[in-house]
């Protein structure tokens, strides 16, 4: 099959994977189109920074990084009336979701089939924060980063390459997944080097060849914006104020992080606290690692994301409050990549350790999925937003002058200054 065809085939695939996540996406945040407002960062970051200037505020960094895709949605966004930012905010942020759920699935279907990997995103429970709004969206786009330079590459040229590229950058300098990106990176690459050397043939020797099957290009991109975050992050760590947490040991921490916290997310409750976890994990490793009913390449891509999972999940450890990190309600979304990928882990482990068919070990995981779901169905959708009348609240905008406007959750606020009388 030729490259031309194959093109083809994922732009054939695309399309229905990405209507399907769209409206699935604008169903979990109710109000985000029909009564649409602004959210926390979305007004008080992207739209205040943005607000009376013509250029992309690209290079302003917020939190000690770069968050390049909503600074450039608040610039196409500009273009319209203030009125109407927030629906264009949301259009987008819904879009840009679905457009990466549509995009992994396409991309690991032939891996973990295509119903599993949408109930994953659409079927853990969350509390709704990352849902309809463009200060959460990174959340979401770290998939679309993670599967493009850890899966195997599949052949892209002339514009379409070039396209990816600019995607790959872009999405690389939103948030500091490229970074923790890396890591794992170099960790796989270490491990394929030792493979190599010693003739190892584990996963079926598809750990030896790793870099070669992986696309470079994808990977020098990624590289290059996590180097660009680095520099960004050692640009502004001076002017941050030390955290006030309390401090524990790094034992602490991972004992803490993956045996009591990471359960809480992943099904929403305490569910199994402790060290039965270490059971679970250990179950799922050794079938990445010595299942032979799967074809090694699929379980190491798996076991690599997992890797970036763990890696995601456990940074903020040292670096926010722990006690914070207990609570669903309000640090749900730093969990929300090792609550999706869990699943995909234990239906690879399924694979790997029986003889189970693919639909049957597929449709298992949709069943627990789906058995999560209905025990706190109300953690499906975002909660509906206060209205805060942003249109009555706009019009203020068309005076010159400064405007302090109330936006949700409650205590945020846009505070801009018109500089001149527009329209009527």
């Amino acid at each position: 099959m030729t490259a031309l065809s194959q093109g083809y085939r994922r732009r054939e695939t695309f399309l229905p994977l990405f209507v399907i996540a769209f409206v699935a996406m604008a169903l979990k945040a109710p109000d985000a189109l029909t009564l649409p407002q602004f959210w926390a960062e979305d007004a008080s970051v992207f739209f205040q920074d943005q607000y009376a200037r013509v250029a992309p505020q690209l290079f302003l960094p917020y939190a000690g990084y770069l968050i390049t895709i909503p600074r450039l949605v608040a610039w196409i966004a500009s273009v319209f009336d203030p009125v109407h930012a927030p629906l264009a905010y949301n259009a987008f942020a819904v879009g840009l979701g679905a457009m990466s759920i549509a995009y992994v699935t396409g991309k690991l279907k032939d891996i973990v089939p295509a119903p599993l990997l949408l109930a994953t995103f659409l079927l853990v429970p969350t509390n709704g924060e990352i849902l309809g709004n463009l200060s959460n969206v990174q959340w979401f786009l770290q998939f679309a980063l993670v599967v493009a330079c850890l899966s195997e590459k599949r052949e892209s040229r002339g514009a379409m390459l070039r396209l990816q590229l600019v995607s790959v950058v872009l999405l690389a300098t939103t948030g500091p997944f490229s970074v923790l990106l890396m890591i794992v990176v170099l960790a796989m690459a270490g491990a394929s080097w030792i493979a190599r050397h010693r003739n190892s043939g584990l996963f079926d020797g598809h750990l030896a060849t790793w870099g070669q099957s992986r696309d470079r290009r994808f990977l020098m991109a990624a590289g290059v914006g996590a180097a660009i975050q680095v520099a960004t992050l050692i640009g502004t760590i001076s002017h941050r104020a030390p955290a006030q947490y309390a401090q524990f040991a790094f034992f602490d921490q991972l004992q803490m992080c993956f045996l009591e916290i990471i359960p809480i997310h992943v099904f929403g409750t305490y569910f199994l606290l402790g060290w039965p976890w270490l059971l679970v994990y250990a179950g799922i490793f050794g079938a990445l690692v010595f299942g032979r009913h799967m074809r090694g390449d699929r379980r190491l891509a798996i076991l690599a994301i997992l890797a970036y999972a763990t890696v995601e999940s456990f940074s903020p450890m040292g670096i926010k409050d722990v006690v914070m990190m207990y609570q669903f309600r309000l640090s749900d979304r730093y969990f929300y990549v090792t609550k999706v990928v869990f699943w995909w882990g234990a239906f690879a482990a399924i694979v790997a350790y029986g003889r189970w068919k693919l639909r049957q070990a597929a449709g298992s995981v949709i069943v627990v999925l789906a058995l999560v779901a209905i025990l706190e169905p109300s953690r499906l959708q975002r909660p509906r937003l206060l209205d805060m009348r942003w249109k009555q609240q706009a019009e203020e905008l068309r005076q010159p002058g400064h405007h302090v406007l109330p936006v949700n959750p409650i205590g945020w606020v846009v505070d801009v200054t018109t500089p001149g009388a527009s329209g009527p």
